[in-house]
């Protein structure tokens, strides 16, 4: 999988590939190596790099997903597989293939629920990732694709994201059958969720952000608008899209003045407290400022038009990006 990355010398301060491999900090490259082993368009800003982690061929990588200790999934398009590392992307093995892309991920300790798209449904490994069943469709649903899935305060939740828009959940710890999940009536459409505080709040397409006092239970809009992410960074809950507005208690919502259009940021993570968003399949922001001021980190990733990633995750303290032609990882760059 390293045979698109440099040899180790090229690294600043003597860094070896292995020196990088866990993401516990980050190695910083002199802009100059940094140029050469960019696999983008240097768009004239140099913040970051972007360094090629798994190349497979014409396999568009839509989900990624740390469950610690080293292990990462990845879920691709074009093969509707589920790839895992357990060595921080050293090495891969194919563990799985669904009936469609796996495009979202969640994690309830070794309990991991792989959501798909083109044929609805989930896999499931109670294993960390080694091996899955599958696929399972919750009593009542109906769709084409997936909306998302999530394991928050406790309990699961998965949203149908095709005509039919329902949201679920489970309280059962490794839900394996389609009678373990309840549809939720009160919140359809769910985008994202987030457990802030002591609630839970979501986003329903094109409508607004909810919130539920009762986890999940029952939901009531708490801000009206159109957003793409949730996410929480420092003490704020970010949400991100079109405008980005923040709060610090849920309550009283603050327009944050974005200075860039983030309304189809499906991927976003945080870094300490550096907020990094997708937006589309070629390009990454980043914000040091709770989502005031973005910028691009500088690279734009390879793209296809008809076949791409929009990844993003974070693995200690380095983010990978999935692309249409692998995943990528961010490296600071030092001029």
């Amino acid at each position: 999988p390293f045979s698109d990355l440099p040899a180790a010398s090229t690294w600043a301060s003597g860094a070896t590939l292995d020196d990088i491999d866990d993401g516990t900090s980050y190695k910083r490259v002199q802009a100059a190596k940094a140029d050469a082993i960019n696999a983008g368009r240097d768009l004239g800003l140099t913040r970051y790099s972007l360094v090629p982690l798994y190349r497979p061929n014409e396999n568009a990588v839509m989900a990624i997903k740390n469950l610690g200790s080293g292990i990462i999934l990845v879920g691709t398009r074009n093969s509707n597989s589920i790839i895992r590392s357990t060595n921080y992307g050293k090495s891969w093995v194919n563990v799985a293939s669904t009936t469609g892309y796996s495009s979202l991920f969640a994690q309830n300790g070794a309990n991991v629920i792989s959501a798909v798209s083109s044929n609805f449904g989930y896999y499931l490994s109670t294993d960390n990732g080694a091996t899955w069943v599958g696929p399972i469709i919750p009593a009542g649903a109906g769709g084409t694709y997936a909306g998302g899935v999530w394991y928050l305060n406790g309990r699961w939740f998965i949203s149908d994201g095709s005509t039919t828009k329902k949201l679920f959940y489970s309280d059962v710890a490794a839900p394996s059958l389609a009678t373990d999940w309840t549809e939720i009536t009160t919140l359809t459409d769910c985008m994202s969720m987030v457990y802030f505080g002591t609630k839970l709040y979501a986003i329903k397409s094109g409508d607004g952000i909810y919130v539920s006092t009762d986890n999940g239970g029952t939901w009531a809009e708490v801000l009206n608008g159109s957003f793409a992410n949730l996410v929480i960074a420092g003490s704020y809950l970010v949400a991100i899209g079109a405008t980005v507005y923040r709060t610090t208690d849920g309550t009283t919502w603050t327009n944050a003045n974005s200075n860039v259009s983030l309304n189809v940021a499906s991927y976003v993570t945080v870094l300490d407290t550096t907020i990094f968003a997708r937006q589309n399949f070629k390009y990454i922001y980043f914000s040091t400022d709770y989502g005031t001021t973005w910028h691009n980190v500088g690279y734009e990733l390879p793209s296809n038009q008809y076949s791409y990633g929009y990844s993003l995750e974070r693995v200690n303290a380095t983010v990978l990006a999935g692309s249409y032609d692998g995943v990528y990882k961010l490296v600071e760059v030092v001029r």
